[in-house]
């Protein structure tokens, strides 16, 4: 996945030493408010950093200790996912079959709705109060609070209107909130003497905190709410992909790649100028076939010129304007690889003529959306 400020989880995949063959994906929180990671597939394992021993949330919940806040029925969005605070990180792992039976290539994704942004926020401002030795306590208070106070939130329009409507919540279920919360780490084996105590300091910071911490966060919220459902997701794919998949037309600042039914393609890059102030490009000619195991393409160079692009369609060959300056040569190679819908990356294969330094390897589609649009430059 592309290195760019992700507005996201940062996902990696990883291997399980027990079980080498299966696959690992890490995700870590890269914002200061929260998520829910939510598999496409049910994991063999999960393993969250500071909640490796505390049952699920959602069976905790709805164990018969929440009548009070009625939560079960704000439960089934949560259904097969977990909760990630800011900072902290969850692993999956799945097996190869897992990953090939997906109906989609997406394997982890992110949901978005403002009950997790809210318990992410809440989680920031409540374990700074309570202590690290306390974070468990934190997490649960924070997850409740913002499981009964989110609905309050849905019909406020701008960041002031939801922190009002959310401290108003807090207050006006303050103690069943702090109840349910310690029921909860109570039942998950937590000893609850020391979160007890740090209960008034809680409730000090909360109503204070929350308007803070929601106002802060919902502006980032909101902005990461307008990006593409993709750009909070990790895809996966052990399965071939079709060269239909890379045909059409791809750009980038000073470029592009055409790709061809007839396995051909053309790429061409900016190196000149003529005379009369016409664009001079370095045009390859390239043969196209899928990788060996049909995860990528594989283009190879066929033939190189320079030329002006005319406006019947067709290339004028021109000598190159900067010998010294040769991009590709015949026989050299590049992976093309689909990271996304409308979003590609080029890799030289090693022993290339170019190495690929000081070059922009990404080549966005026609319908390409906020934030990847930006990889490809104007």
């Amino acid at each position: 996945m592309p290195a760019e400020r992700p507005p996201r989880p940062c996902t990696a995949a990883d291997r399980d030493p027990k079980n080498p063959q299966w696959l690992v994906v890490k995700v870590v929180a890269s914002r200061a408010y929260g998520f829910l990671m939510r598999p496409a597939v049910t994991p063999q394992w999960t393993y969250s950093s500071f909640l490796h021993d505390v049952p699920g949330a959602a069976d905790l919940i709805t164990a018969g200790i929440d009548q009070t806040l009625r939560l079960p029925d704000l439960l089934q969005p949560m259904d097969g996912g977990v909760f990630l605070a800011p900072g902290a990180e969850v692993d999956f792992g799945f097996t190869e079959q897992q990953v090939r039976s997906l109906k989609t290539t997406e394997l982890v994704s992110a949901d978005p709705n403002i009950t997790w942004m809210l318990a992410g926020s809440m989680y920031s401002a409540v374990s700074a109060v309570t202590g690290k030795d306390n974070d468990k306590f934190a997490y649960e208070y924070s997850l409740v609070a913002a499981l009964q106070c989110a609905h309050d939130l849905v019909k406020a329009n701008s960041a002031l209107e939801r922190s009002t409507a959310f401290v108003t919540c807090l207050a006006s279920n303050a103690k069943d909130i702090y109840v349910a919360a310690i029921n909860l780490a109570a039942k998950a084996g937590m000893d609850t003497t020391a979160a007890t105590k740090a209960i008034p300091a809680v409730a000090a910071v909360s109503l204070g905190v929350a308007a803070a911490s929601v106002g802060a966060q919902i502006g980032e919220w909101l902005t990461d709410q307008t990006q593409p459902p993709e750009s909070r997701a990790l895809s996966v794919s052990l399965n071939p992909l079709p060269l239909a998949a890379y045909y059409g037309r791809w750009r980038v600042h000073g470029g592009g790649l055409t790709v061809n039914r007839d396995g051909t393609a053309l790429g061409n890059n900016h190196v000149g100028n003529s005379a009369d102030g016409g664009f001079i490009y370095e045009v390859d000619d390239y043969r196209i076939a899928p990788s060996s195991d049909g995860t990528y393409a594989v283009l190879t160079t066929t033939d190189v010129f320079w030329g002006v692009y005319l406006s019947n369609g067709q290339w004028q060959r021109v000598p190159n304007p900067d010998p010294s300056v040769i991009i590709t040569v015949v026989g050299d190679r590049f992976s093309l690889r689909l990271l996304r819908p409308q979003l590609l990356k080029t890799t030289p294969f090693p022993g290339n003529h170019w190495n690929g330094e000081s070059g922009n390897p990404y080549l966005c589609g026609p319908h390409i959306t906020a934030p990847d649009v930006g990889l490809c430059g104007a």
